[in-house]
């Protein structure tokens, strides 16, 4: 099985139509640094080992039928692009707190509510912020650090109040 593969790195099941809940393989996947299931029609729950692979650096669920809400990506220490997005993913955004190798961030078209976090707006790496068409509702943060940013799309949401100086303020 894929799970005995302990020095397996790259795993593209990408663009095909595997279905159900992805099976919990990835414990012993510690080498693991490229992941991609997008494109398919899994559904959730996922399992929380994938969320703990530490020398990951690329993990990719975006267009599948996951619909629950997604734990914290802490565990993910050389994350550099998480994309979620085209799903049915619900509650609060993850946190991506002390995430400093995270680059890109994608979690539009999904059914995330409450607010953008404020550690969002303080990650310095961070180049592409992509929260588009989700039910995010409240205020923006108030403090948005100048970074790396490229890409901030913060679209067909419900959010509200003004823009802050920060935000205005970024090059």
């Amino acid at each position: 099985s894929i799970g005995a593969m302990k020095r397996l790195q790259h795993l593209d099941i990408g663009s095909n139509n595997l279905s159900g809940e992805l099976p919990d393989i990835f414990g012993n996947l510690t080498d693991l640094r490229y992941c991609d299931g997008s494109d398919n029609i899994f559904t959730s729950p996922l399992p929380l080992s994938i969320f703990a692979l530490s020398n990951l650096t690329y993990l990719d669920l975006s267009t599948n039928a996951l619909s629950l809400s997604l734990p914290a990506l802490t565990g993910l220490k050389s994350l550099l692009t998480f994309r979620a997005d085209n799903n049915s993913l619900t509650g609060d955004l993850p946190s991506i707190d002390g995430l400093m190798s995270l680059k890109h961030l994608r979690l539009s078209n999904n059914r995330f509510t409450g607010s953008i976090p404020t550690h969002y707006a303080q990650q310095t790496g961070l180049e592409v912020l992509n929260l588009k068409s989700n039910r995010l509702s409240e205020s923006l943060p108030g403090s948005w650090i100048e970074g790396a940013w490229k890409e901030i799309d913060i679209s067909s949401n419900a959010l509200s109040g003004g823009i802050p100086s920060s935000m205005a303020q970024l090059s």
